[in-house]
């Protein structure tokens, strides 16, 4: 028996794999000889663009309640204020294009919905910068009250139909978007 346990052992010993070197690239090229972080190279700017700030306000109020929009869908802003973007005079009030990027609708247990919206144009003239709005986040106090309830069977449940706020863009609200 001892035979046999000791050819088991000596088997596993020879069939492990052998592990090489294990080398950090990041770690090498990052630091120096001394272990200290290296300086940065000098980076060269060649062609350094301006940036224009365009403030834009949504048209007419958007919410995620209810099934109007769905993603892909136009959703008209206007400039509050005048603006030159490539030798072109804006005025204010001028439409502003922009898709909605995603929608999450609000869940059970308090879960808030989300909205993103983005692919800003005017003119055709692509804007940088994109709206993140997230509504009215109830888990945070739903979760601990359900746990604390669930010292009762099936009492924490009833916390489960609390749904979270929804994602509202209001015209009162201004976003500054960029154009080059």
């Amino acid at each position: 028996m001892k035979k046999l346990f000791a050819l088991i052992i000596l088997l596993n010993m020879v069939s492990m794999p052998v592990f090489g070197e294990i080398r950090d690239d990041f770690a090498e090229k990052s630091l120096d000889k001394n272990l200290k972080i290296k300086p940065p190279k000098k980076v060269i700017v060649i062609n350094e663009s301006t940036m224009t700030p365009v403030k834009v306000r949504i048209k007419k109020e958007f919410t995620s309640q209810g099934n109007v929009y769905q993603e892909g869908d136009t959703i008209e802003f206007e400039l509050t204020e005048d603006v030159k973007i490539k030798n072109k005079q804006y005025p204010k009030g001028t439409t502003v294009k922009s898709r909605l990027e995603t929608v999450s609708q609000n869940g059970a247990w308090g879960v808030p919905s989300d909205v993103v919206i983005g692919n800003f144009s005017i003119d055709g003239i692509p804007l940088g910068g994109e709206i993140n709005k997230t509504g009215a986040n109830r888990a945070f106090w739903v979760y601990p009250c359900a746990y604390v309830f669930n010292i009762l069977p099936g009492l924490g449940y009833a916390f489960a139909p609390i749904r979270g706020g929804h994602a509202k863009v209001k015209p009162a609200q201004t976003y500054t978007l960029y154009a080059e």
